[in-house]
């Protein structure tokens, strides 16, 4: 007979550990410690070895042979398919949006933007990438499509820990009316679906771009301190 556990208290878990990989909260390399992560959330153990289970089995983190839980190092080559996939899936997400959506949606996500341009003009990065995430989010719940929802989740937790390299990088710095963000917005106002995919790609196509840069200098570092 398998032990019985609380399935309710163990799937909140899991959400936020999923909110936590989405918004940058845990970086790449980092350790998961479950008796620390239960005495933050305010829960047993076995809720938390239960959800970090779930999260290891969909590949979102790695078990390693001493038993501990790390977030994974994505390489470069790693992270251009889970970019290439958002594309795809995003973009896809994003025109159905404009098809789908309401104005009571098209009206949440400029109070979004508006909310990130205030976080970012203040330099305020950690809501930004909270932001950030409900906005993306926010146009595939928009779009209808449930399943799309999960792949689309499953690839924000891989990527998730690196987005704070954005902001190392300087792309927070200030808002602008160029921004794609704003372009997709313009796009869902004037339902032009094909508009509001092509500025979703260009603003995943805009961070790999910076990722995968950060994680070559990082690749190339390690390579020279070993070779050294």
């Amino acid at each position: 007979m398998k032990k019985i556990i609380d399935l309710a208290l163990s799937d909140r878990v899991y959400d936020e550990l999923r909110t936590a990989l989405t918004e940058g909260r845990f970086r790449p390399g980092d350790r998961l410690i479950i008796d620390r992560l239960a005495a933050e959330l305010g829960v047993s153990q076995t809720p938390v070895r239960e959800a970090m289970k779930h999260l290891v089995a969909a590949g979102v983190l790695d078990a390693r042979p001493n038993h501990s839980i790390v977030v994974p190092i994505l390489s470069p080559e790693q992270y251009q398919e889970v970019a290439d996939l958002r594309c795809a899936l995003e973009g896809m997400a994003a025109a159905r949006a404009i098809q789908s959506g309401s104005r009571q949606e098209l009206k949440s996500l400029s109070s979004l933007q508006e909310k990130m341009d205030v976080a970012r003009d203040r330099s305020d990065y950690a809501t930004v990438l909270q932001l950030n995430r409900r906005f993306h989010f926010g146009i595939v719940e928009a779009a209808r499509m449930p399943l799309l929802m999960h792949m689309v989740e499953t690839l924000w937790m891989r990527s998730g820990p690196l987005m704070p390299l954005l902001e190392n990088r300087g792309v927070y710095a200030k808002s602008s009316t160029r921004h794609p963000h704003r372009q997709f917005l313009r796009a869902f106002k004037a339902g032009a679906p094909e508009k509001g995919e092509q500025a979703m790609v260009t603003d995943i196509r805009n961070g790999t771009r910076i990722i995968l840069a950060a994680l070559q200098d990082l690749q190339a570092r390690d390579s020279h301190s070993e070779t050294g």
